[in-house]
């Protein structure tokens, strides 16, 4: 990413540089909440899988963003979202005529793979005062009523700037159609205040900051009453985006076949390795928790894991039967 990119990547998701900047301070980590068997499957097999949001548990609140677009496209006319969308337009148009147009309709051609064929997986902030006991909520929603795990990892990772691995990542944001429409309106402000500088952008720039933006809403966001997950998403859309080192397969998970884009933790990208991606393992509320954690433990030791029994901890929280 070049000053430019940096600079307007700045202007048009300031939120995610906002977040992003306190994962690679350290000031916040991410954990990856699963089931025990899940956990063991990654580490074992040194790769981490993206599914297609629509048959994740959540596949109607993926949708969420989707909605929220469409508001500003079909009536009833004069909504929040509308207002919103429409002042970042004419802000757009007023540097270079037309580009905001020309954008969504990028956006608009675009939308059937953004929402039939986007993969991920999810990952949610890990505060401190959950460090020792995890996300009673994260238990239950993601254990899928087995053990669960949560794998903490290191969070440096998301200081890369290239798109050598074929995967992107965001912050999830959890707006109602006001929320969003306060969003749209600061960022016209920030155009309006900028539009000396963003005339000089090349007008190529622009449109892909601003479909990236809309791109961003439509799978990165979620009703306000998710809004405790506290989610991050690593994502790749198939037929517009690059593989790159991602690996498509097919399994069949639940008795549902489905393709999976597999990414590779075997280190064959710096700094991409179980080893260097782990930093703890939390087991959760289990009557076998020592079980899976020595299990755990000796894959992460066997992936070259530094450490790797001293890594894993157990959540305290009383086990309810």
């Amino acid at each position: 990413m070049d000053n430019l990119d940096f600079a307007l990547y700045g202007l048009f998701s300031s939120d995610d540089v906002h977040k992003r900047t306190e994962l690679v301070k350290g000031q916040k980590k991410l954990i990856h909440y699963c089931s025990a068997d899940t956990a063991l499957k990654i580490i074992k097999n040194r790769e981490i899988w993206l599914r297609n949001v629509r048959v994740m548990n959540d596949y109607m609140e993926v949708n969420h963003g989707f909605n929220l677009i469409g508001k500003s496209l079909q009536p009833p006319v004069d909504t929040a979202i509308e207002t919103g969308m429409n002042e970042v337009k004419k802000a757009l148009n007023a540097i270079h005529p037309g580009l905001a147009d020309e954008a969504f309709s990028r956006f608009q051609h675009w939308s059937p793979l953004i929402q039939h064929e986007t993969y991920v997986t999810c990952l949610s902030e890990h505060l401190l005062d959950e460090n020792e006991d995890g996300r009673l909520s994260m238990w239950r929603n993601y254990s899928s009523g087995q053990a669960g795990v949560g794998i903490v990892i290191n969070t440096s990772i998301f200081a890369r700037t290239d798109d050598e691995l074929g995967v992107y990542s965001s912050p999830v944001t959890y707006l109602s159609d006001q929320g969003l429409e306060n969003s749209l309106m600061q960022l016209a402000q920030g155009i309006r205040a900028q539009a000396v500088f963003l005339s000089t952008v090349p007008r190529e720039a622009l449109i892909g900051h601003y479909f990236l933006l809309l791109r961003t809403i439509a799978h990165c966001s979620k009703h306000p009453g998710f809004k405790e997950e506290r989610e991050w998403r690593i994502f790749h859309t198939l037929g517009l985006d690059e593989l790159k080192i991602l690996k498509m397969t097919s399994e069949s998970l639940g008795g549902i076949p489905q393709r999976i884009l597999k990414l590779p933790l075997d280190g064959s990208v710096e700094g991409l390795s179980v080893a260097d991606l782990v930093e703890k393992v939390l087991i959760g509320p289990s009557q076998y928790q020592n079980v899976i954690g020595m299990a755990l433990a000796d894959e992460l030791d066997r992936a070259g894991k530094k450490d790797a029994y001293q890594s894993i901890r157990y959540s305290p929280i009383p086990l309810r039967t």
